[in-house]
């Protein structure tokens, strides 16, 4: 209860991130990463959907466990170690953008819902 008051009443209020950047990554979303191009390609080829279309989500958690089977132990091994060691920089930038993209959208649809019609 104190710790709480005090953090209310202090002069300089910490501002804390909205998006929290950091999340434990299993090996199965690091191979996803990785592979990622693999994974939409066989997605269309098996079923025919467009990638990002809502119905190919259907079809998804098949072609990654696809992806993941073909995987030599080595390769599972390294994506393991990668998960504990943190993804590399490229995959942490085109997932920090994604998230991004997600909270820019957001802010921008309840500013035109608060304001009323189209802004910006």
């Amino acid at each position: 209860m104190y710790k709480t008051l005090l953090f209310n009443n202090k002069k300089k209020k910490e501002r804390k991130d909205m998006i929290k950047y950091r999340r434990k990554w299993t090996p199965r979303m690091v191979i996803y990463q990785q592979n990622r191009g693999e994974v939409l390609k066989r997605i269309e080829d098996e079923s025919g959907e467009k990638p990002g279309a809502p119905s190919m989500f259907k079809h998804y958690q098949a072609a990654v466990n696809g992806v993941m089977a073909e995987l030599d132990d080595d390769k599972l091994e390294k994506a393991k170690k990668q998960r504990k060691n943190g993804p590399t920089t490229f995959l942490l930038l085109r997932y920090k953008h994604k998230l991004l993209v997600r909270r820019d959208r957001h802010i921008w649809s309840t500013f035109r819902k608060r304001c009323g019609g189209n802004v910006g």
